[in-house]
């Protein structure tokens, strides 16, 4: 996936949520986002709930392709700081979904 394709994922997101008047925590910092792109299966418009969803494994493959990482590094920072950081999330601001990936 090309950079600009990424960058497009993000903008219609943020666009979505411009027309839906609402908002959604998206993975990194504002500068970031675009490299996680690549994990992010869809998003879900509960009433009053929406959220971007992700997949465990493609956060996991983000990490070692952004950061030049092997398997178990990404993971392990993944659960420590990604996963565990979503409880730090305020409901309100809507944080992400992670998909737990199926074999």
């Amino acid at each position: 996936m090309s950079r600009k394709q990424r960058e497009q994922i993000i903008e219609a997101i943020d666009i979505w949520c411009e027309n839906s008047d609402t908002s959604v925590t998206l993975l990194g910092t504002k500068e970031e986002q675009a490299d996680y792109a690549p994990a992010i299966l869809g998003m879900v418009a509960y009433p009053g709930k929406p959220a971007v969803i992700y997949s465990y494994m493609k956060i996991i493959e983000c990490f070692m392709h952004n950061n030049k990482w092997d398997w178990e590094e990404a993971a392990e920072w993944v659960d420590y700081n990604t996963i565990r950081g979503l409880a730090y999330i305020p409901e309100n601001e809507n944080p992400p979904i992670i998909q737990e990936d199926l074999d």
